[in-house]
C-alpha cells in the first residue's frame, strides 16, 4: 500500500499541520505502509506535473494551514493541475483524506471544500482532520489529540485495504453532467506529456512570443491590404462585384462568335473554310481551361529531384545559418537542409535534429517548390507540420526563392 501526503502550507515551523502529518507518517511507517510525502512551497514550479506522481498511490492526504481565507494558492494550484492533466480513471479509484489545521476560523469551510473538491474529481473521501489551533505548543503536548490522530490514520489505512465503499455523491453527478472539463480529449500520457511543458517556462515563453509574432504578421498583412493566397486563377474568373452578369455576357458574347464563323462557313461551302473554322473554334476557349493547361504543363515540368530544386533556388543571406528537416510523410523519406551563407548542402537523414523539423507530404511539397505555395502558407493551412522556431521557418521562404 502507498499513500502520498500533499502539503500545501508555508512550512513555517509554527504551522500545526506539519505536526500532525508527522504523525500521521508516524504511523503509516508502523503499520508498513509506504509513504511519499510532497511539499508545495518547494516544488511550486513544477506542480502542474504534481498529478503525474499519483499513479501508484491508493491514497492522498491533502493537508493544508488555513491562515487567513482559504486553503491558501499551491493546495488550488494542485487541484486545478489535477483536474486539467490528471488520470480522471486513476483518481475515481483513490480515497483522499483531508486535513484542516486552522490559526483563524473557518477551517470547516476549507475542509468542505476539499472534499467536494475531490468528489468534483470522481475521488472517494475519507474521515479527515479538522482544528482549531489557539496555541501550537499545547496542541502538539496534549495526549488526546495525538491519540485522536492516531485513530484517524488507523481509519484511513482501513478504509483503503478493505476498499470500503462510498454513499454516492450528487458532486459525481454534476461532474458528468455540467462540470465537464474545456479541454482537448487526451489520453492520460498526453496529458502528462501536456503538464511537462506548462511547467516548463522557456516553452511557455517561446510559444508565447511565436503567436504574439503570428499576430503581428496577420496584422501587418491587413495593414498592407495583401492578398491572402487562393488555389482560384485571377485569369479562371472576374473577381468583381459583377463577376455574375460579365460572366454570362462573355459566354453570350463567344456563342455570337461562333454563330457567325459557323453561318460563315455555311455559306462558302468550303473545305477549308471549315478547317479554318475548326481552328478557329479550338482557339474561343473559357480561360479556366487554358489556366489548367498551363498548370499541368507546369507539373510536366517537374525535376525528379528535390535536391535540384532547392539547389537552384537558393539565395544565402549574410549572417545566417539553420538545419532543416523535411521529412515526406507518404515517402518516408527525409532531408537535412544545411544553409550557410556560403553554400547549401543537401543530404539524406534518419534524425529528426534540426532547428526546425518539417513534416509534409509529396504533392504539398511539390506545390511548394514549383513556386504555387510559401512553406509559411503551407504551415498556416495545416498542410504541413512543424517543429521548432518559427523565426527560422519564416526565412526559408527568403532563402528558396521558387518560381
Amino acid at each position: 500500500m502507498k499513500i502520498t501526503i500533499v502539503y500545501g502550507g508555508r512550512g513555517l515551523i509554527e504551522d500545526p499541520t506539519l505536526y500532525v502529518i508527522e504523525k500521521v507518517h508516524e504511523v503509516l511507517d508502523e503499520l508498513r505502509v509506504k509513504v511519499e510525502r510532497i511539499n508545495l512551497y518547494e516544488e511550486r514550479n513544477v506542480i502542474s506535473t504534481m498529478p503525474a506522481s499519483l499513479k501508484d498511490s491508493d491514497a492522498i492526504i491533502l493537508a493544508c494551514s488555513l491562515e487567513w481565507f482559504g486553503m491558501g494558492g499551491y493546495m488550488q494550484e494542485f487541484l486545478d493541475a489535477c483536474w486539467l492533466y490528471g488520470d480522471k480513471d486513476k483518481i475515481n479509484a483513490m480515497y483522499m483524506m483531508p486535513v484542516v489545521l486552522s490559526t483563524t476560523t473557518g477551517e470547516k469551510d476549507v475542509l468542505v471544500s476539499l472534499e467536494k473538491a475531490w468528489e468534483v474529481l470522481g475521488g472517494k473521501v475519507a474521515d479527515g482532520i479538522c482544528a482549531y489551533v489557539d496555541d501550537p505548543v499545547n496542541f502538539e503536548m496534549n495526549r488526546d489529540y495525538a491519540k485522536m490522530i492516531e485513530k484517524k490514520t488507523e481509519g484511513l489505512y482501513r478504509t483503503v485495504n478493505q476498499k470500503v465503499a462510498t454513499f454516492p455523491s450528487s458532486s459525481t453527478v454534476i461532474r458528468n453532467k455540467v462540470q465537464k472539463a474545456k479541454s482537448l480529449e487526451l489520453t492520460p500520457q498526453e496529458s502528462e506529456q501536456l503538464s511537462k511543458f506548462v511547467s516548463d517556462d522557456a516553452y511557455v515563453k517561446r510559444q508565447k512570443e511565436d503567436i504574439e509574432e503570428l499576430a503581428a504578421m496577420f496584422k501587418g498583412m491587413l495593414d498592407s491590404g495583401e492578398d491572402i493566397e487562393t488555389d482560384i486563377s485571377a485569369d479562371a474568373m472576374d473577381l468583381s462585384d459583377n463577376y455574375t452578369p460579365i460572366k454570362k455576357e462573355k459566354k453570350r458574347n463567344r456563342r455570337i462568335e461562333q454563330d457567325s464563323v459557323m453561318e460563315e462557313a455555311s455559306s462558302k461551302k468550303s473545305l477549308e473554310v471549315k478547317e479554318a473554322v475548326n481552328e478557329e473554334l479550338s482557339n474561343v476557349k473559357p480561360k479556366a481551361r487554358q489556366t489548367s493547361n498551363r498548370q499541368k504543363v507546369k507539373a510536366q515540368m517537374i525535376p525528379k529531384s528535390f535536391k535540384d530544386r532547392f539547389m537552384k533556388n537558393y539565395h544565402p543571406e549574410a549572417g545566417f545559418s539553420a538545419v532543416y528537416i523535411i521529412t515526406v510523410t507518404d515517402k518516408d523519406q527525409s532531408m537535412r537542409i544545411a544553409v550557410s551563407p556560403s553554400e547549401c548542402s543537401i543530404t539524406a537523414t534518419t534524425e529528426e535534429k534540426g532547428d526546425v523539423v518539417m513534416r509534409v507530404s509529396t504533392a504539398v511539397l511539390n506545390r511548394i517548390t514549383i513556386g504555387e505555395m510559401t512553406f509559411q502558407r503551407a504551415f498556416m493551412s495545416g498542410d504541413m507540420k512543424v517543429k521548432g522556431d518559427f523565426k527560422t521557418l519564416r526565412t526559408m521562404d527568403q532563402l528558396f526563392k521558387f518560381s
